[in-house]
C-alpha cells in the first residue's frame, strides 16, 4: 500500500517535490528566455507552470487528512487550528517579504508589503503583488484555510461534495467568461481555482475505495495508463482560461493523486522526497529570489551553449534554494521553540 504510519500518504511527498521543482524549472527557463534548443523540451517545461494546480489538489487532500473528521465531529479547537496555519507559513514568507522589500526599498509598494504580511492578500482587489510574485499561490491557499470550516460543510456527504464540484466548475466557467468579456485574466482568483481544492477533498472521501480497487491493479499498468493520460492531456490544446482546460487538468492531476495513494513506488516514497517535501512550499516561494542571485553571476552569458547554460543555472538555483529553505526553516523552528519555552 502507498500509505505510511499515522495515516500519512508518503507517496504524496514525491508529488510535492515534482510539483515544486517542475515549477522551478519552468521559471528558470522562462526568465532565461527559453535557452533550450529543443522546442519540445521547452514546451514540456513550460507546461509545468500548471503544477500549481497539483499543489492545490494536494492541499485539499492533505488538509482533509489532518482536519476533516475533527471539524465534522466538532472536536477541533479553532484557535489552535488558525494559529498552526500562521505558525507554519507566515515566518518564512515574512522573511522573504522583508528581504524583497530591502532589495527594492526605493520602488517598493507598501500596501503590497502590508497585505502580504497579513496572509489575506488574495482578498485584495488586485492579485498582482509587487513583492514575492510567486507568493500568489500562498495567498490562494490561505483563502482556502480561511474558508476551511465551510469547505468541510460542503464535503460533509459525498452527494453534496459532487454537487459542489459541479458548482465550482460552473464558477470557473463564469470567471473565464468574465475574463473574455473584459479582456483581462486573473489566474490567482480563488473562485477560478476553487475546484482543485474540492477535488482534493473528493479524493479524500473516496480514498479507501480508491486504495481497495486500484491497489489490485499491477503497478506498471496503472503507471502506463497514467503516462498515456498525461500525454493525451499535453497534446490536446486548450486555452488555459477555459472550462475545458480546467476539466482536463483537474482530471489529470486527480489521476496522479489516485496513483500515488494506491500504488507503492520507491521514486515517490524515499528519504530524499520525504526531506524535500517538508520544504517544498518554501522552495517554491524562494526560488525566484535565489534565481536572481544566481543570475547576477552572469553564467548564462559566459556559457555559449544554451542547453548547458540552462542546466548549470537550474542546478545552482535548485541547490542553493534547497540549502536556503532548509537552513531558514531550521532557524525559524529553533526560534519558535525558544519563544514558546520562554512563555512557560
Amino acid at each position: 500500500m502507498a500509505i505510511g504510519s499515522n495515516n500519512r500518504y508518503e507517496n504524496l511527498d514525491g508529488l510535492k517535490v515534482i510539483a515544486a521543482f517542475g515549477i522551478v524549472a519552468m521559471h528558470v527557463s522562462s526568465n532565461m528566455g527559453h535557452p533550450l534548443t529543443s522546442e519540445i523540451a521547452t514546451n514540456v517545461i513550460g507546461s509545468m507552470t500548471h503544477f500549481v494546480k497539483l499543489f492545490l489538489i494536494l492541499s485539499g487532500f492533505g488538509m482533509c487528512c489532518g482536519y476533516y473528521e475533527r471539524f465534522k465531529s466538532g472536536k477541533i479547537n479553532l484557535e489552535k487550528f488558525y494559529i498552526r496555519r500562521f505558525e507554519k507559513n507566515l515566518p518564512f514568507f515574512a522573511l522573504l517579504v522583508c528581504i524583497d522589500t530591502l532589495f527594492s526599498i526605493k520602488t517598493v509598494v507598501w500596501r503590497d508589503v502590508f497585505s502580504s504580511l497579513t496572509m489575506a492578500f488574495n482578498l485584495m482587489p488586485s492579485h498582482d503583488m509587487s513583492v514575492i510574485g510567486v507568493g500568489w499561490t500562498l495567498g490562494v491557499i490561505f483563502a482556502f484555510y480561511f474558508m476551511f470550516p465551510f469547505y468541510v460543510f460542503l464535503l460533509s456527504t459525498k452527494k453534496r461534495a459532487w454537487f459542489t464540484v459541479i458548482i465550482c466548475y460552473i464558477l470557473n466557467w463564469c470567471c473565464c467568461n468574465y475574463y473574455e468579456s473584459v479582456g483581462k485574466t486573473d489566474g490567482a482568483n480563488f473562485l477560478f481555482l476553487s475546484v482543485y481544492f474540492v477535488i482534493g477533498g473528493v479524493l479524500y472521501l473516496y480514498k479507501d475505495y480508491i486504495q481497495e480497487k486500484v491497489s489490485r491493479i499491477p503497478s506498471f499498468v496503472v503507471l502506463l495508463a497514467t503516462a498515456v493520460i498525461t500525454m493525451v492531456w499535453y497534446f490536446i490544446p486548450a486555452n488555459e482560461f477555459s472550462l475545458f482546460f480546467t476539466v482536463k487538468t483537474s482530471i489529470l492531476f486527480a489521476i496522479w493523486v489516485i496513483f500515488a495513494i494506491s500504488q507503492p513506488m520507491k521514486l515517490l516514497k524515499n528519504s530524499v522526497t520525504k526531506t524535500l517535501s517538508q520544504v517544498s512550499l518554501e522552495v517554491y516561494l524562494s526560488h525566484m529570489m535565489i534565481f536572481r542571485v544566481v543570475e547576477k553571476f552572469g553564467m548564462a552569458y559566459r556559457i555559449n551553449n544554451g542547453n548547458i547554460a540552462y542546466i548549470v543555472v537550474l542546478s545552482l538555483t535548485i541547490i542553493i534554494t534547497i540549502v536556503f529553505a532548509l537552513i531558514a526553516k531550521r532557524v525559524i523552528d529553533i526560534c519558535f521553540r525558544r519563544l514558546k519555552k520562554a512563555e512557560r
